[in-house]
């Protein structure tokens, strides 16, 4: 694709995260985190791109994963709104109704 940048890692979760999927429900999730991984994306210049993984995993959770699966979305939507500390999904989940 014109003007695009080629990474040095695969979109994969076992590219993302050492444990694969599982690694989803290590990141912290809140209004705050997404702005500060959109400016870590939207500053990178090219050359060492080791920064990005957790950012762009981050928006596979809260767009891609929340969308295909009810109870990711319910957590992301929880933290989303939530002013105090930020979670992580697994937290989050364990409070979302069945």
């Amino acid at each position: 694709m014109p003007a695009s940048t080629s990474l040095s890692f695969g979109g994969g979760y076992p590219d993302m995260f050492n444990q694969g999927a599982r690694g989803l429900l290590s990141l912290k999730i809140s209004k705050k985190e997404a702005q500060g991984h959109l400016k870590t994306l939207a500053n990178y210049q090219g050359g060492a791109d080791q920064g990005l993984i957790h950012p762009l995993a981050f928006f596979v959770l809260v767009i891609c994963e929340a969308e295909r699966f009810a109870p990711i979305r319910a957590a992301v939507r929880i933290r989303w709104r939530a002013t105090s500390a930020t979670r992580t999904p697994a937290a989050a989940a364990s409070r979302v109704p069945s």
